[in-house]
């Protein structure tokens, strides 16, 4: 019993430590996703110390699908120190000019701030959480059709064998939320460029599916009312 209240006391001190952490700010990447035009020579974007009193070491990189780290794309500076309150301008720069030219492909942004520690401080015995943010990162190719603001109705829906099949014939990766079919309540998914993919199986009675998409900016689109085939 002893142990079990010693785990609880430890895991209650961890939440508090994290919530005063994450009270006090941290390190935030510009919006939810990034796009790459691929004939751009690099992209910029800001990443911000919203703390007011913590330094961070930032170490930022890219991943592919797999989560392994590639050198596809490179990021300038890829380590740096960011005071309280700091903003700074990183550049991805695209390094791997074989991507398919007929769609988007598909990385991950990784940056991963470290909490400095001074020679002396109050809190010597706390633990130092290093905490990572990692977003979607889209190389988009210049003249994909349609455009990306139309993308999102191009999708369709197709019953086969008591399971609903959402089919994308755009070059886009086009990420669903808010999917309402029937009385059901889908979880959000991404559907790849030029695939299909299962939806939802069991009940497909309806002839009617609502969802929205995110956008390049990372809002939801406005509800979408498709019917299914």
């Amino acid at each position: 019993m002893s142990k079990i209240r010693s785990v609880i006391a430890v895991f209650a001190f961890f939440l508090v430590f994290l919530n005063h952490a994450i009270a006090d700010g941290g390190i935030t990447i510009e919006g939810t996703r990034l796009v790459y035009p691929m004939d751009d020579k690099q992209l910029t974007f800001t990443i911000s110390n919203t703390s007011s009193k913590d330094s961070f070491l930032v170490q930022s990189w890219v991943e592919n699908q797999a989560g392994m780290k590639v050198k596809d794309l490179i990021v300038v500076p890829p380590l740096y120190l960011s005071g309280p309150e700091d903003e700074n301008i990183l550049r991805l720069i695209l390094m791997n000019h074989n991507l398919p030219e007929d769609r988007e492909s598909l990385y991950y942004f990784i940056a991963k701030g470290i909490p400095s520690i001074g020679k002396k401080t109050d809190d010597e015995n706390n633990v130092r959480i290093a905490i990572a943010s990692r977003i979607k990162l889209f190389v988009r190719p210049s003249g994909l059709s349609p455009s990306p603001e139309k993308a999102p109705a191009k999708l369709s829906f197709m019953k086969s064998n008591n399971s609903i099949v959402v089919k994308n014939p755009t070059p886009y990766y086009l990420t669903m939320v808010n999917i309402k079919y029937g009385s059901q309540n889908i979880e959000s998914m991404m559907v790849k460029p030029f695939s299909e993919q299962l939806l939802t199986s069991g009940d497909t009675s309806s002839s009617l599916i609502i969802y929205s998409t995110i956008n390049d900016y990372g809002a939801n689109t406005l509800p979408i009312h498709a019917k299914v085939l």
